[in-house]
């Protein structure tokens, strides 16, 4: 799978998370993420997707999107340890990326996956 925006490659390394037990798991005890790598998260059912960044040793992104791809809400450089991460918006995915990875990037625009 790759994230694409704007035509352009954002990540080609891609897991994909659906399943409560592995969004539960997410970035936690994992490697430093690379420049290609990304982490998406998906909700079923729209609403506020909170993170935490417990036992994460490296600073995300974090990309919100609606049902239709549509960038709703944008973190970036969230601390390792950041106790909760609570979005305004709600959101069907969350892409955890590099952080710096999402500086194109601005709510409103369009992710393809």
């Amino acid at each position: 799978m790759i994230i694409l925006h704007n035509k352009k490659i954002l990540a080609d390394k891609v897991r994909y998370y659906d399943t409560y037990l592995r969004k539960i798991k997410g970035l936690r005890f994992s490697s430093k993420l690379k420049d290609n790598e990304a982490l998406i998260l998906e909700n079923k059912k729209k609403g506020k997707i909170r993170l935490d960044m417990l036992f994460v040793f490296f600073p995300i992104d974090a990309i919100w999107l609606d049902e239709h791809k549509k960038v709703v809400e944008i973190k970036r450089n969230i601390k390792p340890f950041t106790i909760l991460v609570t979005p305004k918006k709600l959101a069907n995915y969350v892409i955890e990326i590099k952080a710096g990875a999402s500086s194109s990037i601005q709510v409103s625009d369009y992710l393809l996956f």
